[in-house]
């Protein structure tokens, strides 16, 4: 379908008031480019306006738990109130204006030119207004088989390879999986179908064979989740998974055991220095007293899909992702987030870390997000200049603001890995998302006092609740909170990571693993001696002495 002159001038007008379209077009090209070898025989169809309006009209709005309305916030499939058969009807109108029409009938038609030719539009439409919920399935699909040739289906070679791993996949891997599948999204009901679990489960399953290197981590079924959430077909949510493992070889390498470490301290640099360009002063305050890594590194392993409050966040992420890419994406909604939450954040300072990563590790850092996604994604996380994430090798050799500070400060006296941390909190498994006034930051702020920052220490396991899900231990237990399985603290943080997110199973190594309770209370115990061996340290007077047991326990 050509596109309308109405179109062409509205772009023209757009670009004179349009943030810079850069990042979409480079992505775009990346994408073509790896789509570019498509086989099997290209199939066309034919969108017209009433196939585009019968889909708004079948949708099954009264049976949609994955769309919430935009007064009340429940999903359709509840009718709690008024505003959601208002909701109801005003979208099963479909299109908002004939220049909306316009646009997707011409996307539907030929993605990849449509976008090339309109990007300001696109950038508008995708991010600001968004893809009419009706519609996303097909659009996706369109987004993850993009190429010149405008060959949209899925290749013979990719059908065959989901076809052909469907047997003698890991025993270990596969038990993993299916203890991941009902704690990951325990709240929407279309996934924890049996259903739902059973294509789950074969699409992860046939990724592990598939992919040796990588095997499995948790943080793949958010996104697998996300994606079959949308597109219900099996072939083609492995198909959308490996466009996006092959589109960005850096993204993959985050969660294969080999490469975990360098690439997420490689990214940590690259972020750090960003953020300082976009806003120093958070930057400088957050790396003065807290590992930001402890929320990063799990923001990043699970494509930013964790403990959202509302499923619409999950989708409007995988479209922000598909617009600007995976990795950039991943960046700029970080970013975005410290920034929102900056006001909170600011009130903190040393001593306060914990609180800091209990509200970022929740579902409460989407506070004041949740209820303006558009401005958030179309305005905010478009803001910042195209150059600071066109060319990240820029920031190869540059120092974090205040790394070097960091380093010359005297270290906390919690001294703790970032998985240590992250088994220290008990996450908040409510959907409310509590915004924290003026008066609750100074509660906070007094109830996480120096003094009192010692108990915080001595939370057990058992009350630690799933760092990825948000569920109660008993019912979703964290891939990163099985830190009980731990062998000593003197591996880094990143190796830990890579041992608690892989479930690469070596079922020689497994027969000789202690039964997890001891290993749990050993742990346990061990910590428990570590903090009064430091609390007795701290009572020393012998200079001499103090140095032989830092030495001995290589405490810096």
């Amino acid at each position: 379908m050509a596109i309308s002159e109405s179109l062409l001038e509205f772009e023209e007008s757009l670009s004179l008031v349009s943030p810079s379209k850069q990042l979409l077009l480079e992505h775009l090209d990346h994408v073509a480019e790896v789509n570019r070898f498509t086989d099997g025989v290209p199939f066309h169809e034919d969108f017209t306006e009433d196939s585009i309006d019968a889909i708004f009209e079948n949708h099954s709005y009264w049976l949609d738990d994955l769309t919430c309305c935009d007064v009340c916030g429940n999903p359709l499939s509840e009718m709690t109130s008024s505003c959601c058969a208002k909701f109801i009807q005003t979208h099963r109108r479909g299109w908002g204006s004939d220049t909306e029409k316009s646009y997707w009938l011409a996307f539907l038609s030929n993605p990849y030119k449509t976008m090339i030719m309109l990007p300001n539009y696109t950038l508008m439409i995708f991010l600001q207004k968004g893809i009419p919920f009706q519609l996303r399935p097909l659009i996706w699909q369109k987004l993850f088989s993009l190429n010149q040739e405008n060959h949209t289906h899925i290749p013979d070679s990719s059908a065959s390879l989901y076809r052909n791993f469907q047997h003698s996949y890991n025993i270990d891997i596969a038990r993993q999986i299916n203890k991941d599948l009902t704690r990951t999204f325990p709240r929407v009901n279309f996934l924890t179908r049996d259903d739902t679990i059973k294509s789950l489960q074969t699409i992860l399953n046939v990724y592990a064979n598939y992919d040796l290197e990588l095997g499995y981590c948790q943080g793949l079924l958010f996104l697998v989740g996300t994606l079959y959430s949308q597109l219900r077909d099996e072939e083609l949510t492995f198909h959308s998974l490996c466009k996006v493992m092959d589109a960005e070889p850096e993204l993959r390498s985050i969660f294969m055991p080999m490469s975990m470490s360098s690439t997420l301290e490689k990214w940590y640099s690259e972020f750090i220095a960003i953020l300082g360009e976009i806003d120093f002063e958070l930057s400088a305050h957050l790396t003065s007293f807290c590992d930001c890594k402890v929320f990063l590194y799990q923001w990043w392993l699970s494509f930013s899909l964790i403990h959202a409050p509302d499923f619409s966040i999950n989708t409007k992420v995988i479209d922000f992702c598909l617009i600007e890419g995976w990795k950039i994406g991943s960046f700029k909604i970080s970013i975005g987030l410290l920034l929102r939450n900056k006001p909170i954040l600011m009130s903190f300072n040393d001593g306060d870390e914990e609180v800091v990563y209990q509200h970022l590790l929740n579902g409460s850092k989407w506070g004041t997000v949740v209820n303006g996604l558009p401005s958030f994604f179309g305005d905010l996380l478009l803001s910042w200049d195209s150059k600071l994430f066109a060319n990240f090798e820029q920031y190869s050799k540059t120092i974090s603001p205040t790394k070097s500070k960091s380093k010359e400060r005297k270290s906390h006296r919690r001294n703790l890995s970032v998985l240590e941390r992250l088994k220290c909190f008990s996450i908040s498994t409510s959907q409310e998302l509590s915004s924290l006034s003026t008066s609750s930051q100074e509660s906070l702020s007094t109830k996480h006092s120096a003094d009192s920052s010692y108990d915080r220490l001595n939370i057990t396991t058992n009350s630690a609740s799933s760092v990825f899900s948000g569920s109660s231990k008993n019912d979703a237990e964290s891939v990163y909170s099985e830190l009980s399985s731990c062998s000593s603290e003197q591996k880094s943080s990143l190796d830990l990571i890579k041992s608690f997110t892989h479930k690469r199973a070596n079922s020689d190594a497994a027969a000789v693993v202690p039964d997890g309770k001891v290993v749990d209370d050993l742990v346990m115990e061990n910590q428990m001696l570590r903090f009064y061996l430091k609390k007795a340290f701290g009572e020393l007077s012998d200079g001499s002495l103090k140095n032989e047991i830092k030495e001995a326990m290589d405490w810096e």
